[in-house]
């Protein structure tokens, strides 16, 4: 695993994007991912469509999970 190196003290900018993508996201952070409101976003969870985590009282969201879900959408029109 490749570690991020940052390029200044607020590490938004880093060497090797891939290395710095946070594993867990905010809810706010996974909604704007996604593009969907926040009804939308906790119907998501709660069919376990996303899957998400509690540390401390705090839901963080898998990011693999939104990257799963958005693979497995059918595309728009493909299928005619």
């Amino acid at each position: 695993m490749s570690a991020c190196i940052p390029l200044s003290s607020s590490a938004t900018e880093c060497i090797g994007a891939a290395a710095c993508e946070r594993q867990l996201l905010s809810v706010s952070d996974a909604i704007r991912r996604l593009g969907v409101g926040r009804t939308t976003f906790y119907r998501l969870l709660s069919e376990r469509q996303i899957e998400a985590v509690k540390i401390y009282g705090r839901t963080l969201v898998v990011a693999e999970s939104i990257d799963r879900f958005v693979a497995g959408l059918v595309r728009w029109g493909a299928d005619r």
